[in-house]
């Protein structure tokens, strides 16, 4: 198979993620095939291998894509680290998570909560660490813990059918979570918790800059 050209490739990765999108709102996750996938994106099998290995490496890639188009990940993690005048959980999930939202209906929470714990340990990594250090084993287990909690925090709310959660109680939830967060990972990895609040100041500034290029 020829290689393609830049702009080719670009495209033809481009179409197979809207044409997972579009299969996602007929079918539930484990039932999309690639053969849906590519006629669907009009393209065929060697085209998918050629960007993706499987239909879950795709669903990755869409997740990721998802993420940097609606700058979801400095707004999760502003969430979780209570950044100042960040978005709250209902205006992200109404905003900027509809595709996500579908996915989660469709059965894919776990893959989506896997790609976020991800990205935020990613994070927290880069906040916390000098290079070549790492996250201390109790750091890792407050992360799971809390960023868990969020993530089921937006599941909630997006599968919710009846009268949403109170804006302010569930901001004011956030924002004590987001206090105990800070001084238990400032205990674990030895960090004092001005010194995270200005890391975290730092990396959110240059998430925002990077989502909006």
């Amino acid at each position: 198979m020829a290689r393609p050209r830049k702009s080719e490739h670009a495209s033809a990765n481009a179409k197979l993620i809207d044409a997972f999108w579009t299969c996602l709102e007929d079918h539930r996750l484990t039932d999309i095939t690639i053969s849906a996938i590519t006629k669907s994106a009009e393209l065929n099998r060697g085209t998918f291998y050629y960007h993706f290995r499987d239909i879950d490496d795709l669903t990755a890639r869409a997740i990721e894509v998802e993420f940097n188009s609606q700058a979801l990940l400095p707004g999760i993690f502003d969430l979780i680290a209570g950044a100042p005048g960040s978005i709250t959980a209902i205006e992200l999930i109404q905003q900027r998570m509809q595709r996500l939202s579908l996915l989660i209906d469709r059965g894919g929470l776990d893959v989506l909560s896997m790609q976020i714990k991800r990205l935020v340990r990613q994070t927290w990594t880069a906040i916390l660490c000098a290079e070549g250090e790492s996250l201390k084993p109790e750091t890792l287990f407050i992360i799971e813990y809390t960023t868990s909690g969020i993530i089921g925090l937006i599941a909630n709310e997006t599968m919710r059918t009846s009268a949403q959660t109170s804006p302010d109680a569930l901001n004011g939830f956030l924002a004590r979570n987001s206090a105990f967060l800070l001084e238990q990972i400032g205990n674990a990895q030895g960090v004092p918790r001005n010194i995270i609040l200005e890391r975290i100041h730092a990396t959110r500034r240059v998430s925002h800059l990077n989502a909006k290029r």
